[in-house]
């Protein structure tokens, strides 16, 4: 696994219109948890090196999997 994440559900602010969606979509308004074995990291930077000596580090010093 390379990281988890959980995504809440929207606020229900009492609202006709999440009333609506509630009434149409239940399992929108219920928390979802998410595994994922693999992943994309896109960086907005030219500094390569920088981003592998960082990784480099990271791996280095006690990054494991579960």
């Amino acid at each position: 696994m390379v990281f988890e994440e959980t995504i809440e559900p929207p606020k229900d602010d009492g609202s006709e219109l999440v009333r609506q969606m509630r009434d149409s979509s239940p399992e929108l308004f219920k928390s979802h948890h998410y595994t994922h074995v693999e992943y994309e990291l896109h960086l907005m930077t030219n500094d390569e090196g920088r981003v592998k000596t960082a990784w480099q580090y990271i791996y280095g010093n006690g990054c494991t999997g579960k």
